[in-house]
């Protein structure tokens, strides 16, 4: 479930930066410079490598904060 949850996680959070910047996914492949695969990518045809993720931030301008977050765990809490 994991895995799950990031991958739409990160999928919203790149149409919201598209949203924002007011460019389509076909600009946004454009910009990539391989606009065939990455329009493929962009509209779920696979899965988005890391690699691609931080392509698309990297035209996008956009950092992401380095240091992780760790989440509150019930049983955690319960020792």
């Amino acid at each position: 479930m994991a895995q799950g949850d990031l991958i739409m996680e990160v999928t919203e959070t790149l149409c919201e930066l598209l949203e924002k910047e007011k460019l389509s996914r076909k600009e946004l492949a454009d910009r990539l410079g391989n606009p065939k695969v990455y329009l493929q990518l962009l509209n779920g045809g696979r899965n988005l490598t890391l690699r691609t993720v931080a392509d698309i931030l990297h035209v996008l301008a956009i950092e992401l904060p380095s240091s992780p977050i760790r989440k509150n765990r019930k049983n955690r809490n319960a020792r």
